[in-house]
């Protein structure tokens, strides 16, 4: 019998790393506390009891929902954290970003294998983010540290990106680009055409693949899709500079931000 071919993805390549990370957190629990936190144990630096359980579920729904376009966790766990959980110390941070470490990886497997990332864009926005990463942290700990101001901080970064986002879905802004309007046509055609395959009306094309024209230390040049598209490299380093800042300093991954500076870009 054949193989759901998600089943195979979920026992080839995500079982056995999160079985791994379960595995170390346990150890690393015994370790550090002799005991494991949750439940009635509170959780020695965050001061918080809850279960597992919980923790496990919370990390499954952000993690599975933030893979879907792109991003780490942390954006959703670091609120969820501090108002479910009341977790909101200088540590919530740090431990966000540990998650928003970890998340990302089974699904870079998923899309490493469907060929839908270019490491030559990708790079130079990571050159920028380690080079703003530590600088976040001195702003969380003198600028940022009381929980009030964090948190409207953080509140604020969700609306305007939330807004952003539901901007760039109207039919206004679709309707402002040729490139937008080809892409957006391009991709209902494939819709429509895996509906009356009997396919679900999701995906991209098995011939899919994101590929690198042209690089440089001045631009980059990739095509996709029959689009071809080229960026600044300083401008980029710049943008993963800021976002790196930004992101070290909330908490949670560059991505929130990332992403949608992508998509209109």
């Amino acid at each position: 019998m054949t193989q759901h071919p998600l089943l195979k993805e979920f026992l080839r390549e995500q079982l056995l790393m999160i079985v791994g990370v379960f595995v170390l957190g346990v150890g690393i629990s015994y370790v550090q506390y002799g005991y494991i936190p949750g439940g009635d144990q509170p959780f020695p630096v965050a001061g918080v009891k809850v279960p597992i359980w919980h923790l496990l579920w919370l990390g499954f729904w952000t993690g599975y929902t933030m893979a879907i376009v792109g991003e780490a966790s942390g954006i959703f766990s670091l609120p969820y954290t501090m108002s479910i959980l009341q977790f909101a110390s200088v540590n919530v941070s740090p431990t966000s970003l540990v998650t928003t470490f970890l998340n990302p990886f089974g699904a870079l497997f998923g899309y490493w294998r469907e060929r839908q990332w270019n490491l030559d864009l990708a790079l130079w926005l990571c050159v920028g983010a380690l080079l703003g990463a530590p600088i976040g942290p001195f702003i969380r700990v003198y600028v940022l540290n009381d929980p009030i101001p964090f948190k409207a901080i953080v509140g604020l970064v969700l609306f305007l990106m939330s807004t952003h986002l539901f901007i760039q879905i109207t039919p206004w802004y679709m309707r402002r680009t040729a490139r937008q309007r080809n892409f957006k046509e391009n991709f209902d055609r494939l819709m429509e055409q895996r509906l009356r395959d009997g396919k679900a009306p999701s995906g991209l094309p098995s011939d899919f693949k994101i590929t690198t024209t042209a690089r440089s230390l001045k631009q980059i040049k990739i095509a996709y899709w029959g689009e071809e598209q080229s960026f600044s490299v300083p401008v980029m380093v710049c943008i993963g500079f800021f976002v790196g800042v930004i992101a070290s300093a909330l908490g949670v991954g560059g991505g929130f931000m990332l992403v949608p500076i992508k998509v209109y870009w």
